[in-house]
């Protein structure tokens, strides 16, 4: 029945509506009353730079203020100088303007991201890829992308991409997006494992290229004040716990937030030390399994795929700093999840899981908001864990994808047209 519903015609149709009015209502009706964070250090970060003062250097609030701009607690920027020097078109705008050009050009890239990972290879019928692609417009993280206009989008963009050209041989291709990604957001070069791990040393070597020729031009273009960047990395691998309406989905910050829940005054050194080594075993597990995963996936297309988004989630789970609006990164690996599912050769775990991981996402960012509108701190708190343990949910979910993806109610060894033929025969 779940299986004629999801090819239904009528039933994409109700979900494509329900996108499209949610949609709507996070782009349109929940729009900030000013053009505030996180998009609006972007935006004051490339102006800077545009008028030859020092973003990372120089506390920008003035500027902030006479502009007409909200930048909150940030006050000196922490974004790459190449991500800036590609903002400057924007930066030419009135804040207002480009802020509506930016979400335009997100909800493009979502959409865009969303074919690629679903219906780009025609694998699953039309009906189908809607209503998938509808759930990721849906998917609670969206919402929280657009809340701050962020930049995830596009990076995420960018390694489906990567993961395309890998598959197709092109390993200047992969550099380049791997690179690109990179040069706008560093944490992205994570990924540079997944090219280790699995022997890509082409496209590892264009990645290499691709950073020092995108940062030369940088340099070239806004002067040494592209070095100061640097200094800004330091903080950043610093766990920071969050704060009770938008947590940390990191495990460092999470480890870090629980920890003072649990025991508030943390200022014992022997807790500080316990609680360092906890990080590291969970950051190690992570690491651990996901090389595991992609060396055993090498000699396999399908797993290799596969491999790619298990390694974005340890992405994520291994930043200090991971927001959760970086969950956006999920709708790959829980693409791969559905897609595989749809054939019947995902693990019964995988799609469990993921299905519990995309509503736990939903009901903790609902009852965390409820619960800090009430001034319940500490409940609120404990309520965002839920996005952090969705997040967990996902590596297992993927990692089991990875390793036992044949081990499905069928085995598929090409399209979907033939598993469709050899159930016919049956």
């Amino acid at each position: 029945m779940l299986a004629r519903l999801m090819r239904s015609p009528v039933v994409a149709a109700i979900f494509a509506a329900a996108a499209s009015v949610r949609l709507f209502w996070i782009v349109y009706v929940l729009r900030p009353p000013n053009v505030q964070l996180d998009f609006s250090t972007f935006w004051l970060g490339a102006w800077a730079m545009r008028h030859h003062v020092n973003p990372y250097k120089y506390d920008l609030t003035l500027a902030a203020y006479r502009l007409k701009v909200v930048i909150g607690p940030v006050r000196r920027a922490n974004y790459p100088p190449t991500f800036f020097l590609l903002f400057y078109p924007l930066s030419h705008l009135a804040p207002w303007h480009a802020y509506w050009v930016w979400c335009a050009f997100s909800v493009v890239i979502l959409i865009a991201a969303l074919y690629l990972l679903v219906a780009a290879k025609k694998i699953v019928p039309p009906p189908t890829a809607t209503i998938l692609i509808a759930l990721g417009v849906m998917y609670l993280p969206i919402q929280i992308h657009f809340e701050f206009m962020q930049v995830q989008l596009l990076v995420l963009f960018l390694l489906i991409l990567m993961w395309m050209a890998l598959e197709r041989g092109n390993d200047l291709g992969a550099g380049a997006a791997l690179a690109l990604a990179g040069l706008i957001k560093a944490f992205p070069l994570f990924m540079a494992l997944y090219l280790v791990c699995a022997r890509k040393w082409r496209a590892l070597g264009f990645t290499i290229l691709g950073l020092a020729i995108g940062f030369g031009l940088t340099v070239a273009i806004v002067g040494a004040q592209a070095f100061w960047f640097f200094d800004t990395i330091v903080g950043h691998l610093n766990p920071h716990p969050g704060y009770p309406f938008i947590p940390i989905v990191g495990m460092a910050g999470a480890i870090v937030r629980i920890s003072q829940l649990l025991v508030p005054d943390d200022s014992n050194h022997a807790i500080l030390v316990a609680r360092r080594i906890v990080e590291l075993i969970a950051e190690i597990t992570v690491l651990a399994l996901t090389v595991a995963a992609i060396v055993r996936a090498q000699n396999d297309r399908r797993r290799a795929e596969y491999a790619f988004g298990l390694c974005i989630v340890a992405m994520i789970l291994c930043d200090s700093n991971s927001w959760p609006h970086y969950l956006v990164f999920l709708l790959m690996p829980l693409s791969q999840i559905a897609i595989a599912t749809d054939l019947g050769i995902a693990p019964l775990s995988a799609p469990v899981l993921a299905v519990v991981s995309y509503l736990l996402t939903e009901l903790s960012y609902r009852a965390n908001h409820w619960r800090v509108e009430q001034m319940q701190m500490t409940t609120a708190s404990w309520f965002g864990e839920g996005m952090f343990l969705a997040t967990l949910m996902v590596f297992v979910a993927a990692y089991a994808l990875t390793t036992r993806a044949a081990e499905g109610n069928r085995a598929v060894k090409g399209e979907r047209d033939t598993l469709l033929s050899a159930n016919a025969k049956r």
